[in-house]
């Protein structure tokens, strides 16, 4: 009985050739089962033999290649440099179901100046980047571009840096026409050398903490709905710090507005909590203040 059930459960792994945990290494081969000692070489081939929920893991240094997630995964770089290498297309492309979650941790995300976004997230519950570094990418870093649904992202530790190419934004949160409602919190991170460093568009409620937003052309601009708070963040040596489109609310409480050749461009829509440090700015819009409770 035990030698048939050991017979199932191998054509049954073999049949749908999925693990828990997977592995890919710089010299591995996708054909490989992407076990610890038989790893495959690219996510693109490991992502296929992870369960749902799973997590694709990175043995050693190496380039792994362009990715579509469609199931809930994490793919993890801990310990090592795992890089993803997307020259003239996507590093990322994220198209799960709204129950699922999707984690990217300690990876870097190279663009070479052709690629286009480095993260783009299309549908899905949650997504989680952690400790990762996206570069050179001419479109966007990360694009949130779900058209329906309510999805949480959450950002830290992460750089997000460009190359001042033209439309070029590190982080756009919907698109124009989207009717999804979109809950974001970046932690920790960077976002530098951009056309827009930050664009939130309607239905977009975005929390910026212990964060750099520098030389870009735009810092952070809102749009329609959306609602957006800098907390203990810095903004300096931008073309124009802070935009306010719409009904949009922008709001600043113990952050720096420094050095840019615009700090606030908008109206009573961008606030501040009466707690920054707000100089060097030649010209600015008055900033409206609210109360510190």
């Amino acid at each position: 009985m035990k030698k048939y059930l050991a017979i199932l459960l191998f054509i049954s792994f073999n049949i749908y050739g999925q693990a828990s945990r997977t592995w890919v290494s710089g010299v591995g081969d996708d054909a490989n089962p992407c076990s610890r000692t038989a790893p495959c070489k690219t996510f693109a081939g490991a992502i296929s033999k992870t369960a749902p929920a799973g997590e694709i893991s990175v043995l050693d240094p190496g380039g792994f290649g362009a990715v579509t997630i469609t199931k809930s995964i994490t793919i993890s770089g801990d310990g090592t440099l795992a890089g993803i290498l997307a020259a003239g297309t996507n590093g990322v492309i994220i198209n799960v179901a709204a129950t699922d979650k999707v984690v990217l941790r300690n990876l870097s995300i190279e663009g070479f100046k052709t690629g286009l976004n480095g993260i783009r997230f299309l549908a899905g519950g949650e997504l989680v980047v952690e400790n990762c570094t996206i570069n050179n990418f001419k479109e966007n870093g990360i694009s949130a571009d779900m058209t329906t649904g309510n999805a949480k992202i959450l950002i830290s530790n992460t750089s997000i840096l460009g190359f001042l190419y033209p439309s070029s934004i590190g982080l756009k949160l919907l698109q124009n026409n989207s009717t999804a409602n979109l809950r974001v919190s970046v932690v920790g991170s960077r976002i530098q050398s951009l056309d827009s460093a930050i664009v939130a568009h309607e239905n977009t409620n975005l929390s910026v903490m212990n964060s750099v937003v520098s030389s870009n052309l735009t810092g952070i601009k809102g749009k329609g709905s959306a609602k957006v708070l800098l907390q203990n963040s810095q903004i300096f040596n931008n073309g124009t710090a802070l935009i306010s489109l719409g009904n949009s609310e922008l709001s600043l409480s113990g952050s720096a507005m420094t050095n840019n050749t615009i700090g606030a461009s908008g109206d009573k829509l961008i606030l501040s909590f009466g707690n920054n440090t707000i100089l060097n700015n030649p010209t600015s819009a008055p900033l409206g203040v609210m109360r510190l409770d």
